[in-house]
């Protein structure tokens, strides 16, 4: 039976898993190591797959990359977050060690296909996602396919600029969306990790100043994953996948009224 390879690469951890006929059936998750780049991580992913060959005949493999991928020359533009990854030739790098066709595009668009096909975004057209993590994104679904625009950054929200006069972001811009409350700049600004519920209002707040009128999407957060009664959990919204409406009038600064919580996973 044929099997399919998911790979998803981020700045604080990669993971892979493989599917048979829609379902999970194995799932592998190790650290990023940021400094090695994909010259330590690419090793991993081969023999991390190569080993689950002996029990499956994977006949393709799709990549989730968290950062900026030009699409259509299947191509990685850069990391903010990891090392080395800057014009990375890493679907053929794949493709030599998987002996797999092999596809990829930024990881928030793969979220919305998913969430859009299979999720808690069924039925919604358009749909936006967005991912808080290590850094923040967004992917946009319609009419069962991803809106890319110009240079694959449609939904690119992470480095729109909220704050004019805020801190640099590693993109090398200010107030960058990504910059005021990703993962990464929460812990470190604040010395605390990222996943205390006390950084939910503010991450919503500032989410709310993007939104616009009558847009419906979903919100997922899986930013520095930690040990919980023994299981994998997302620390920022535990498990929790939600669905946001924006209310029928401008988001007021500091108002939490434009996303409402609709349901979790």
């Amino acid at each position: 039976m044929t099997a399919t390879l998911a790979i998803d690469i981020g700045g604080t951890k990669f993971s892979l898993a493989a599917f048979v006929d829609g379902a999970m059936v194995r799932r592998a998750t190790r650290p990023t190591d940021r400094a090695g780049g994909p010259k330590a991580m690419i090793p991993q992913i081969v023999a991390i797959a190569r080993h689950w060959q002996r029990d499956f005949a994977f006949g393709r493999c799709g990549v989730g990359f968290g950062g900026p991928v030009d699409f259509a020359s299947q191509r990685v533009v850069l990391s903010t977050h990891v090392e080395g990854w800057g014009d990375f030739p890493l679907v053929p790098s794949l493709q030599a060690g998987l002996g797999l066709p092999v596809v990829m595009d930024n990881d928030a668009n793969v979220g919305a296909l998913g969430e859009a096909f299979y999720g808690a975004g069924r039925g919604c057209d358009p749909l936006f996602y967005m991912t808080l993590s290590t850094g923040i994104g967004g992917g946009i679904v319609t009419r069962g396919d991803v809106l890319r625009g110009a240079d694959s950054y449609a939904g690119e929200i992470g480095h729109l600029t909220i704050r004019p006069d805020g801190p640099q972001c590693l993109c090398g811009w200010y107030g960058c969306f990504e910059r005021l409350c990703c993962g990464l700049w929460l812990e470190r600004d604040h010395g605390q990790p990222a996943w205390l519920p006390q950084f939910l209002p503010k991450v919503l707040d500032l989410a709310a100043l993007a939104s616009y009128p009558g847009q419906r999407g979903v919100l997922r957060g899986s930013s520095h994953s930690h040990e919980e009664n023994g299981a994998q959990a997302s620390p920022l919204f535990p498990h929790l996948c939600y669905r946001f409406a924006a209310a029928p009038r401008r988001a007021r600064p500091g108002g939490t009224g434009v996303l409402r919580p609709h349901g979790s996973l």
